[in-house]
C-alpha cells in the first residue's frame, strides 16, 4: 500500500471509532482591514480598536506582552513601536491593509501584520 490510502484508512478508522462527533473549535480568527480602520494600541499591554466598516462602533481587543507584530507578511517580528511607525509611513502610501490575528474567546490579539504595499 502507498502512504497515501494508508493515511485515508487511518483517518476513516478513527472517525468510525470516535463515531465521527469530533467538534471544532476556532482557535484564531481574522480581521482584514484597511489601516485607517485600526487604531493600533499604545502600549504593550492595551487594546486596539478595529471598525469593520465606516459606521460601526470601534470594537476593542486586547494585546498582552505575547502578542507579536510584523511588518509585511512573512518577514521578521518587530517592536509595537517599530510597527507604529511603518504604519505611519504607510498611511501615506495607497492602501495599506493590517491583518490582526485574534483569539476569539478571550479576544486577544496573537499577531498583528502591517502590509503597507508597494
Amino acid at each position: 500500500m502507498t502512504r497515501l490510502p494508508q493515511l485515508l484508512l487511518t483517518a476513516a478508522l478513527l472517525i468510525t471509532a470516535t463515531g465521527g462527533q469530533a467538534a471544532l473549535r476556532a482557535v484564531e480568527q481574522v480581521y482584514e482591514l484597511g489601516l485607517r480602520s485600526v487604531t493600533l494600541p499604545a502600549g504593550a499591554s492595551g487594546q486596539l480598536l478595529v471598525r469593520r466598516c465606516t459606521n460601526c462602533r470601534a470594537e476593542p481587543l486586547r494585546v498582552a506582552a505575547t502578542t507579536r507584530y510584523f511588518v509585511r507578511p512573512g518577514e521578521s517580528m518587530v517592536t509595537l513601536n517599530d510597527l507604529r511607525a511603518a504604519a505611519g509611513r504607510a498611511a501615506l502610501r495607497r492602501a495599506p491593509y493590517i491583518y490582526i490575528y485574534y483569539e476569539p474567546h478571550s479576544r486577544v490579539a496573537r499577531r498583528v501584520v502591517l502590509d503597507p504595499g508597494p
